[in-house]
């Protein structure tokens, strides 16, 4: 390995923010971050592609009704106002999402827990889904 490539190797690894971004973004799975009002505010690439955005950034300030139909987006949103109400996780939910690119239904196994502030206050959620 050259140094230059050494160099932008230590850079990025150097970065916490760009070294957390690239590793979310390796990941398969789908992970996501949304805020007390159930809005994206992190998703990795795998969860841009599968609601047909280029950029996980695409979702940025988007919740489940401006994706999903109603009836997908109310179950989605119940559960993940249960578990910022209560502060309780849901581990191994099975969930029903429809590919953008190919209009097929994707069977997922979904955990969300609460984010919690450094006070112990819930301020969002953290979810993880595997295909």
């Amino acid at each position: 390995m050259s140094i230059v490539k050494n160099d932008l190797a230590d850079k990025s690894l150097n970065d916490p923010h760009r070294l957390l971004r690239n590793m979310i973004d390796q990941v398969p799975d789908y992970l996501f971050v949304k805020d007390l009002d159930c809005r994206f505010i992190v998703a990795n690439e795998a969860v841009a592609r599968v609601h047909g955005f280029e950029s996980p950034d695409d979702l940025t300030g988007k919740n489940d009704f401006d994706l999903h139909d109603a009836s997908s987006a109310a179950r989605f949103s119940q559960i993940e106002r249960q578990v910022i109400r209560t502060g309780v996780a849901m581990i191994g939910m099975e969930e029903c999402v429809v590919d953008a690119a190919s209009g097929k239904e994707r069977w997922l196994s979904t955990s969300k827990v609460p984010l919690r502030s450094t006070n112990d206050t819930v301020v969002g959620l953290v979810g993880i889904s595997r295909d």
